[in-house]
């Protein structure tokens, strides 16, 4: 399982996150008209660590995760996506 594919298991599974975005946590890009607030997961890199006999299996990845909101009314779009965050 790659880091990015376990991170967004972590968010769907988390009773906080539900309660704050549902089932909206995509991978790489939102989709269409969708609704906010929302969360996207993204791989930035990944590195993969050598010794001498070549590639380890072992790698260092960066994830980027993005909190997504809208404007409506008199709520803070702000605030809800820090409480996202």
């Amino acid at each position: 399982m790659k880091v990015e594919q376990a991170i967004l298991a972590q968010l769907e599974g988390s009773a906080a996150v539900v309660a704050l975005v549902g089932t909206r946590v995509y991978q790489l890009k939102l989709k269409q008209n969708t609704t906010f607030p929302a969360i996207r997961v993204q791989m930035i890199d990944e590195f993969h660590d050598h010794h001498f006999r070549g590639r380890s299996k072992l790698s260092r990845s960066r994830v980027q995760i993005d909190s997504y909101g809208t404007e409506t009314g008199t709520s803070d779009p702000y605030a809800a996506v820090q409480d996202v965050a």
